[in-house]
């Protein structure tokens, strides 16, 4: 896997204002969005997932407001194991029971139980779950029939589109809050048309399976509704918790408007998930982006041998910590960057 260079931002050696009246793109970045972006790969560090500061800023770099040269570097422009972005990759063993499948772009979360199987997410449309996420069953041993629950994390495509082929095919049931629901039926894509409504997640609920029980909140922010888990995991026998962030992009509008809840109320939905977490124990954290939680290097080390000693998952509580606040570092500078955007 090739190593991600973050991108140093020269920004302050020029004026951040300039703006091409023409094509109406931020050409430099506030002084204050440098800073908080540096803060955050300070906290980052060597020990945390160096794709991170660049994932989260895909959706601006996506949007066309800024040049995509001022912003920290794209991590996904290719796979792991020299995967292109769209190739299968996995299923990769990651706990006792715990498996991740996907590609470089997305991926889902596979828990396995004595009892069926919980699937987190199901990415991007029919094809992904028939070519990628199906076969990943059969590679694994294990019976899709026994896909008791898919929880999607947040309602768009990438993450619901799989989902209503193991609905109609297996009587899988598939969970997301209200709020996220709604939004699905807004976001109807031909090739990747919704479930059928179905469970409806409450904040702090439970979901039990075969001896495994996940907690799962509703954190708006990114959606209106994400739904995000405290899981339980083992490694070797060894007792973990992971914290998967339903929604980990961040909205490009400050306050809660018709395009979503906005910056500062996923600030304080991922503060307050931040403290659950915690306060659970949490060492570690999964996403199903792989830029966001490391997966693009979790699964080289997995598969390579390389992580006999250590889980690459798992970071520590004072580290998580360190992962949230670095999260609202970036969050800070894209208040900024949103806030100084030339009118369109």
């Amino acid at each position: 896997m090739r190593k991600i260079a973050m991108t140093m931002l020269p920004a302050l050696a020029f004026a951040w204002s300039t703006v091409s009246a023409v094509a109406q793109e931020m050409k430099a970045l506030p002084p204050d969005a440098i800073a908080h972006i540096e803060k955050a790969r300070h906290l980052i560090g060597r020990d945390l997932p160096q794709t991170t500061v660049g994932e989260f800023f895909n959706l601006l770099r996506n949007s066309k407001k800024t040049d995509p040269k001022i912003l920290p570097a794209n991590p996904t422009t290719a796979g792991p194991l020299g995967k292109t972005q769209y190739e299968a990759v996995g299923p990769v063993k990651v706990f006792d029971g715990v498996y991740v499948v996907g590609n470089a772009f997305v991926d889902v979360w596979i828990f396995v139980t004595k009892d069926g199987i919980i699937q987190y997410d199901a990415m991007n449309n029919e094809d992904d779950a028939k070519n990628i996420i199906e076969p990943a069953y059969a590679k694994l041993g294990l019976d899709p029939r026994n896909l008791k629950y898919i929880i999607i994390s947040h309602g768009h495509g990438d993450h619901f589109g799989g989902a209503k082929y193991f609905q109609q095919k297996y009587g899988t049931h598939v969970l997301s809050s209200a709020a996220d629901w709604d939004l699905m039926y807004r976001n109807v894509r031909s090739n990747a048309p919704p479930p059928a409504r179905d469970m409806v997640v409450t904040d702090g609920q439970k979901l039990s399976l075969g001896g495994q029980t996940m907690t799962l909140y509703v954190t708006p922010g990114h959606t209106p509704g994400p739904v995000s888990l405290v899981v339980p995991v083992t490694d070797r026998g060894q007792k973990h918790v992971m914290a998967a962030f339903g929604g980990f992009g961040l909205p490009l509008n400050v306050e809660p408007s018709s395009a979503g809840p906005g910056l500062r109320v996923y600030g304080k939905e991922m503060r307050r998930f931040q403290k659950i977490a915690a306060a659970a124990g949490a060492d570690g954290i999964i996403s199903t982006h792989p830029g966001f939680d490391g997966t693009e290097d979790h699964v080289r080390n997995l598969i390579g041998g390389t992580a006999k000693k250590r889980n690459p998952y798992v970071v520590g509580n004072a580290a998580v910590a360190r992962y949230w606040d670095a999260v609202d570092q970036i969050r800070l500078s894209m208040i900024s960057i949103v806030d100084h955007l030339p009118a369109p």
